[in-house]
């Protein structure tokens, strides 16, 4: 690509755009203009960047606002998901019998499950979003994936429309139920959007300044970069050319004037 096209953001020039590369994802969003007028409009911000979001918020929100919290930690676990290799990963929920509306129990439990998880396979990749029933009881929505077989999970009689549902040990969990099936590619978008819509207000709420989602440490973010670009339709076409990319989606958010394109990576 041309050099003209674009520069790296400098004091005298700040970033227009950012590109976020995912393992099977490449994101561009496009700042449109330099203010963002706060709204309180969940569907609206729930899509943008949280770096972008906090940017442009004044010092007041992005410090203190509940949903600036949500929105970072959205975009991590977002990150979490889409930047990693998940096949062949188990996707599930554990419940627990006591002390359901405990957050310390919960992590306590989730702590115990976690330590038989890498007592069995010390890289095995995970993360865990904590959620809340309709009265407030808790419990947690996961991922996990074996990086040598030997998980401690077992497989039951029973099937759902995904396939074969498996259930931990109770060596390795004994404190409630828990319930998951193997990963479809086909619905693997679908279960992370799942995933990442636990990280909620009501949970942030009931539990402020509080973790909402654990993740293993070898998971990996995507690969970030700021730029300032003189022509952004000349820059997207030789970026999709260049990098035989494959245009998914995108759309507009008004509220930060932002553009933001989703391509898939051949």
């Amino acid at each position: 690509m041309g050099n003209d096209l674009y520069t790296y953001n400098t004091k005298e020039q700040k970033a227009n755009v950012v590109i976020k590369k995912h393992k099977e994802m490449l994101e561009i969003m496009v700042i449109n203009k330099t203010t963002c007028v706060y709204e309180d409009n969940t569907e609206a911000l729930s899509n943008i960047d949280a770096d972008i979001l906090a940017e442009y918020l004044d010092d007041k929100r992005k410090n203190n606002s509940i949903k600036s919290s949500i929105y970072r930690s959205h975009t991590k676990a977002k990150g979490y998901l889409y930047a990693n290799d998940w096949t062949g990963a188990y996707f599930g929920t554990i419940t627990f019998r006591e002390n359901r509306y405990s957050y310390e129990h919960a992590k306590a439990e989730l702590r115990k499950l976690i330590r038989k998880l890498r007592y069995e396979d010390e890289n095995v990749m995970y993360i865990f979003f904590l959620d809340l029933h309709e009265d407030g009881a808790i419990h947690f929505h996961f991922l996990i994936k074996s990086c040598n077989g030997k998980l401690p999970v077992v497989e039951t009689r029973k099937k759902d429309k995904y396939g074969c549902v498996y259930e931990f040990t109770t060596e390795a969990y004994g404190g409630g139920i828990s319930y998951m099936t193997k990963l479809n590619n086909v619905e693997k978008d679908k279960a992370f959007t799942y995933l990442t819509e636990k990280i909620r207000y009501d949970a942030r709420i009931a539990f402020p300044n509080k973790k909402l989602f654990w993740a293993s440490r070898n998971l990996e973010q995507p690969l970030k970069e700021k730029i300032y670009v003189t022509d952004i339709e000349t820059f997207i076409n030789e970026y999709v050319t260049s990098y035989e990319l494959e245009y998914s989606n995108g759309y507009n958010n008004a509220v930060c004037n932002v553009n933001y394109y989703k391509f898939r990576i051949q």
